[in-house]
């Protein structure tokens, strides 16, 4: 638990450094949201978003190399970015509120972050999240995926250093 809890507090870090909100942690994943609660402009909001997934990724090549040296195995992550509408607010039961995001684009998130396993690649984006962050960051288009439960759409990953 020890290993979970340095390697949850660095990526909040990270995710923090970037102007990113954590919204909250199931297991091991980490779910964040940049322009929420207030928007820097979704350009800025998506570009800050590949940029801290691939800090997050270094930081945690930095944790495994700790871990491998004392003699723990080391983690792995997928990441999937998405961007689009979503609702924000608390959502829940009079018993029991939480202040979270959802809608079709935190799932095409999650669904994205899935991927990563299967294209074997730590950073999934889809077309707009690519189209948003411009020129200032260079894409790869890995084409056209079946999401599952979803359409289909063009992924993409960054070419910046990982």
């Amino acid at each position: 638990i020890d290993e979970l809890n340095r390697y949850l507090g660095r990526m909040v870090d990270v995710i923090t450094e970037h102007g990113g909100t954590v919204d909250k942690f199931i297991g091991d994943c980490v779910m964040a949201v940049f322009g929420s609660p207030v928007s820097r402009g979704i350009e800025l909001e998506a570009r800050q978003a590949v940029r801290c997934s691939v800090a997050m990724r270094k930081a945690l090549a930095d944790l495994n190399q700790d871990w491998t040296e004392q003699g723990h195995q080391p983690l792995n992550c997928g990441i999937g970015l998405a961007s689009g509408q979503a609702v924000v607010g608390h959502i829940g039961s009079p018993q029991h509120m939480d202040f979270t995001v959802i809608g079709d684009t935190v799932n095409l998130a999650s669904r994205l972050e899935s991927l990563t396993r299967e294209l074997r690649t730590p950073i999934l984006m889809d077309e707009q999240t690519a189209r948003l962050a411009g020129a200032e960051i260079a894409t790869d288009n890995l084409g056209d995926k079946a999401i599952k439960g979803m359409d289909r759409c063009q992924v993409y990953r960054p070419k910046l250093s990982l």
